[in-house]
């Protein structure tokens, strides 16, 4: 899809979505939405692959169209959460809980806790525990199997940074595919491997969000290298995006500035 073709609600909602905090506290009452978990979860497996902190997510049935609901959920969890914790909507009919710092038995003993107390809204009888890195593909297929994340068909520029196997840094254009909270999909023939830490600058052209003259901005960011395809590279970012001027990206890869 061309980029004329995307619209700019849709932009602008992904862009939002990607400079989200990475630790906002849910209102008192609502939880966090869908693409924003979503990307909260992305940025702590990177986190956890950096740094080897293990994490579960407790998955609970909930009805996210009931607001009645939402806010006794918000409410109650608030009362049982710690600071490091946090709870978010994985899909429409499910919520999930983050533990920090807490394997498959302390996530247990926390459900067993929350069973005991009093107004549970839930049915935590039928919770689901994963814990990370343990079950890595089974926490993210669960966060995955009804994905209503906004993933945007959309070609955009990009310079990928990376260190070769004698470890000098290369630097290589490539586009996207697709663009996500969470990550973005890129269409490459290089030979990146999977694990591989990447630098990323890319270009969004902010004609789409509101009539600027054509200008563009450029977001900088790293991320991971999670699945590698035929045509190119799936990238998990970190949490560590930073906006700037197209004219840093010019400066950095001694290239022309086509924006009027």
């Amino acid at each position: 899809m061309s980029n004329s073709l995307v619209g700019a609600s849709s932009l602008l909602n992904v862009i939002k979505c990607f400079f989200s905090p990475g630790k906002t506290v849910a209102a008192a009452s609502s939880l966090m939405g869908i693409t924003e978990f979503r990307a909260f979860l992305e940025r702590e497996r990177y986190k956890s692959d950096r740094g080897g902190a293990l994490f579960s997510l407790v998955v609970i049935p909930a009805n996210k169209s009931n607001s009645v609901l939402e806010a006794d959920i918000a409410t109650f969890f608030a009362r049982h959460l710690r600071i490091t914790d946090l709870i978010g909507w994985m899909d429409n009919a499910r919520i999930g809980v983050y533990l920090f710092d807490a394997g498959k038995q302390g996530a247990q003993a926390f459900i067993e806790r929350l069973s005991a107390a009093a107004g549970v809204p839930v049915a935590l009888s039928a919770a689901n525990v994963y814990t990370y890195p343990d079950e890595a593909s089974a926490i993210f297929s669960a966060s995955k199997s009804k994905r209503t994340e906004e993933r945007l068909e959309i070609e955009l520029n990009a310079f990928i940074t990376y260190r070769n196997q004698e470890g000098d840094a290369e630097s290589v254009e490539l586009s996207t595919k697709n663009l996500s909270a969470g990550g973005a999909f890129f269409l490459a023939d290089q030979a990146l491997d999977l694990g591989q830490i990447i630098d990323i600058d890319l270009v969004l052209p902010l004609e789409h969000l509101r009539n600027l003259g054509g200008k563009s901005v450029l977001i900088k960011a790293s991320g991971k290298v999670v699945r590698k395809e035929r045509d190119g590279i799936a990238v998990a970012f970190e949490d560590n995006r930073v906006v700037t001027s197209t004219a840093e990206l010019t400066a950095a890869h001694d290239i022309a500035d086509t924006a009027p």
